[in-house]
């Protein structure tokens, strides 16, 4: 995967989970949509440094771990600091 197309998808990540933030909750899920992932490759996010999820395909997701409604919350990709190209 290039480095634009991968920017790219990493940014529609990101805009989908911050608006998944959105609402006044006690408790909310942290999901998105993942999208320009190449047929055949994988991608690992995790939330707040835990909480891995690895998804092999373009499409809806949801972490399994809930955060308190408002609360700030961090996805990264724990791979990334290994040259993942982002």
């Amino acid at each position: 995967m290039n480095r634009t197309r991968s920017t790219r998808w990493l940014i529609c990540v990101s805009c989908v989970l911050g608006l998944a933030a959105c609402g006044g909750n006690d408790e909310t899920s942290i999901s998105g949509n993942l999208s320009g992932l190449n047929a055949g490759a994988s991608v690992t996010l995790q939330d707040n440094g835990a909480d891995n999820l690895t998804l092999s395909a373009n499409g809806p997701f949801q972490f399994a771990t809930f955060v308190p409604g408002g609360s700030s919350y961090n996805v990264t990709r724990p791979d990334a600091a290994r040259g993942a190209g982002v």
